[in-house]
């Protein structure tokens, strides 16, 4: 999973007029990510990314390297205990370091 989360975040910096990326793979129970380069009313977001695996998977260091998100930074949804959302306040994110 890493490495094509690893790939999907270099695309989506590499490709500035990406408005969306939506993925959702062919398991018994949802399985999706969502990135949008939208604030979706938000004001103190311009991109926000979604990660939903009911196999707990959670985006590795490496995947928040690229993506330019700290994992501490990652919040759960309420009511969603394996779906994730990070908000990017500047889009793509400035290097981390």
């Amino acid at each position: 999973m890493d490495t094509f989360f690893i790939s999907l975040g270099h695309a989506a910096q590499r490709m500035p007029c990406l408005a969306t990326i939506s993925y959702g793979m062919g398991m018994i129970h949802p399985t999706e990510f969502f990135w949008t380069h939208e604030d979706h009313g938000r004001n103190d977001v311009e991109a926000e990314a979604h990660w939903w695996f009911p196999c707990n998977y959670i985006p590795s260091e490496k995947v928040a390297d690229v993506w330019g998100f700290r994992l501490e930074d990652l919040v759960t949804e309420p009511g969603h205990v394996h779906k994730y959302v990070i908000g990017f306040p500047t889009w793509p994110p400035a290097p981390r370091s």
